[in-house]
């Protein structure tokens, strides 16, 4: 692994200040292995720094969800954001779109505070006229939605944590909500007692079969019809996984320190996949990846930290081109407008091609193109 390196450089930051203006909507920081790093200033609206997920149906539509309800949505690649309406004020953690037109979005509160406080509990909402308006679908109490994800446009799937008391002690369960009528009913059930973290990524691998990746016990949870039935497979990570992808017969999984790992067979084994064995200094976290078709893969997390006891975290940015037996790592990605006390942390990423995509850091959004093949 080559050594950490700063993206913006002094000769950058210069650079930078005298060329934008505040007409610009994209700050250059560097060109790097092959790609292009932008962040992009909204001209109006913005995205929470607490953001959850990310999704573009294409290179200028796009959403971003945060806390208390919101969904943040943008036709002009970032340059312009909007909230679209709906009726919860829960967390919203994760959203997809299956076309255009067809999505939705997850998430749910386990807890509040102050004299009136009301948990909002799960939540399942549901877009068809391009994530304009947002309709609640299925709510719950005590549980919340991490992930969703599609079988077809009649099948869907959302899996999260469920809080339950046992032997006197708080426990999580791990539970999913399935519909088969393109989202108008549901029914949810527990798939694991006592699983701690509950549910923290679901893929569907094709008709039929689909993973759970757990939360801070790093299982998997696989099903070979649609859930009716599950089996645990365990991955040998020791420390909570954080995300995963399917491309083409791969499955990816990034955890918070042991990298990622990858499997060929339907999730069946796994092997490591570069990122491991970071020392305690390097920041290892793995919040998000995309991997393409072509071998390029991009694992994005959390950078060094920098200004003392009140500052913040750079983001981090791990880039392989040989299908992640090396990695270029950058561990210093900030926005010179911001001040060091803003995190720049990366904690979700989405690329609706090969060749662009987007990632949420620190309540910015980080334009990522490629810009050139490397052997």
């Amino acid at each position: 692994m080559k050594r950490p390196l700063r993206i913006i450089l002094p000769l950058l930051f210069a650079l930078a200040l005298f060329s934008c203006s505040k007409e610009d909507v994209e700050v250059p920081l560097s060109s790097l292995a092959g790609f292009e790093w932008t962040f992009v200033k909204s001209h109006s609206g913005s995205i929470s720094a607490h953001s959850g997920s990310i999704f573009f149906i294409n290179e200028g539509t796009g959403f971003v969800t945060g806390t208390n309800g919101v969904i943040h949505k943008t036709t002009d690649g970032g340059v312009n954001w909007v909230s679209t309406p709906n009726d919860t004020q829960a967390d919203l953690h994760d959203v997809k779109f299956l076309d255009d037109d067809f999505g939705f979005a997850v998430g749910g509160d386990s807890g509040c505070s102050g004299d009136d406080c009301e948990v909002n509990g799960q939540v399942i909402l549901r877009t068809t006229d391009q994530g304009n308006t947002w309709n609640v679908v299925y709510e719950g109490d005590g549980a919340v939605f991490r992930a969703v994800d599609f079988y077809d446009a009649s099948s869907i799937i959302a899996v999260g944590r469920k809080y339950h008391f046992r032997n006197g002690e708080l426990n999580d369960d791990l539970i999913i909500a399935t519909s088969l009528d393109g989202g108008a009913t549901w029914s949810e059930q527990i798939v694991s007692q006592n699983q701690k973290g509950g549910g923290q990524e679901v893929i569907v691998l094709n008709d039929n079969e689909s993973i759970i990746i757990s939360g801070n016990e790093s299982k998997i949870y696989k099903t070979e019809d649609r859930g009716q039935s599950w089996r645990l497979i365990e991955t040998g990570l020791s420390t909570p996984a954080l995300n995963g992808m399917k491309v083409g017969e791969n499955i990816y999984i990034g955890s918070r320190v042991e990298g990622l790992i990858k499997s060929s067979d339907g999730g069946e084994t796994w092997q490591q996949n570069g990122l491991a064995g970071r020392t305690a200094t390097e920041p290892n976290a793995v919040n998000a990846i995309y991997v393409s078709t072509q071998g390029v893969s991009l694992a994005f997390g959390i950078g060094y930290w920098h200004g003392g006891d009140f500052g913040s975290h750079y983001g981090s940015i791990n880039i392989s081109h040989d299908g992640g037996q090396s990695w270029e790592s950058y561990h210093e990605l900030q926005d010179i407008n911001e001040s060091l006390s803003e995190d720049n942390s990366i904690y979700a990423a989405h690329f609706p091609n090969p060749n662009l995509g987007y990632a949420i850091s620190g309540g910015k959004l980080l334009k990522i193109k490629r810009i050139t093949e490397r052997d």
